[in-house]
């Protein structure tokens, strides 16, 4: 089995993608959230999906929050320590609340604030 995932894991990928290296949303309409996408040929990971290998992607069925894929498949992560609100709310200010910006260099400043603020508020470590 694999390392389970934690919202550390999920936050330094994300932080990768949208922070570093500007990544765009995984959105195929503009607003919805996806944990994985195509668009125009490119391969496209919410927050969440960053860190989920592609064979958990193959059996998520739907298009499930991340509360509710963890309540379906918890062997997947180590965040037992989070509500359901808390867990929601963190993909939200990842990726969801963000799509506007996300992929748009001019917008790296108001996109990296918006992280610092998830690590202060979930107690984790910003990659330097």
């Amino acid at each position: 089995m694999n390392k389970k995932i934690t919202l550390q894991d999920i936050f330094d990928k994300a932080w990768r993608k949208f922070v570093v290296e500007c990544g765009k949303p995984a959105t195929s309409d503009g607003n919805t959230c996806l944990y994985k996408v195509t668009v125009d040929g490119e391969v496209r990971n919410c927050a969440v999906g960053l860190a989920l290998s592609e064979e958990q992607i193959s059996k998520i069925i739907g298009n499930p929050s991340f509360s509710t894929l963890y309540f379906i498949h918890p062997e997947w992560f180590d965040i037992s320590d989070y509500n359901k609100f808390e867990l929601v709310s963190f993909q939200v200010r990842l990726h969801d609340s963000l799509i506007k910006f996300l992929g748009k260099p001019e917008e790296i400043d108001t996109i990296k604030d918006a992280y610092i603020s998830v690590a202060k508020d979930y107690y984790l470590k910003v990659p330097e």
